[in-house]
């Protein structure tokens, strides 16, 4: 594992790698499918006792494991603004902050159900797989759907990253210098259908 590492960082070269056969992971290729738009309301209700998860999900864009742990101490203001505080857990170590859209405002009290709701998840993939449209959809493609929405209704790559917790390349120079406001997110978020 030490030895892919130094290859990825460009410290050793491939020939290292071929005398010790090590193999490097393959990339992904397959994209994880979008929920149709039409589709949504359905895909978030398809588990009758498990709602309020895919809400956050689709309002948010947040990933399951950070929607799990939420607790009543992670719903705050800021800014005068009703936001979620997802913690340095996260996927990328990182702590921030997201706005809580109108139409999430009302299920937000209703956090604490989260903690009976856990074990519920399982089903959740093999449900909404059975929605004519959505055979391929899981989880996560509430992700793509939220950045799908955002990036359709014209907002900004570097709003979307913020909100989704992605990080810029080293390469894209345009969003390490752009600085999001919690009012850009706000609009944002509100945009998802």
């Amino acid at each position: 594992m030490f030895l892919k590492w130094l290859v990825e960082e460009g410290i050793l070269n491939s020939f290292i790698l071929f005398n010790f056969r090590v193999t490097l992971p393959k990339a992904r290729n397959v994209n994880t499918p979008v929920i149709p738009t039409e589709k949504a309301d359905e895909c978030m209700l398809c588990h009758p006792n498990w709602t309020l998860v895919p809400r956050i999900a689709r309002y948010t864009g947040m990933r399951l494991r950070e929607i799990l742990r939420l607790r009543k101490n992670d719903i705050v203001t800021y800014q005068g603004m009703l936001c979620i505080k997802v913690d340095e857990r996260s996927k990328t170590g990182e702590s921030r902050i997201i706005t809580v859209a109108d139409k999430l405002k009302d299920y937000m009290k209703n956090i604490s159900e989260l903690e009976k709701t856990k074990k519920q998840f399982d089903h959740f993939n093999t449900l909404v797989k059975k929605i004519p449209g959505c055979e391929k959809c899981k989880f996560h493609s509430w992700r793509v759907y939220a950045n799908t929405q955002m990036m359709e209704a014209g907002v900004d790559q570097a709003v979307r990253m913020k909100i989704l917790g992605h990080r810029a390349s080293k390469s894209d120079i345009h969003i390490g210098y752009t600085s999001v406001q919690i009012s850009q997110m706000k609009k944002a978020v509100d945009l998802i259908p």
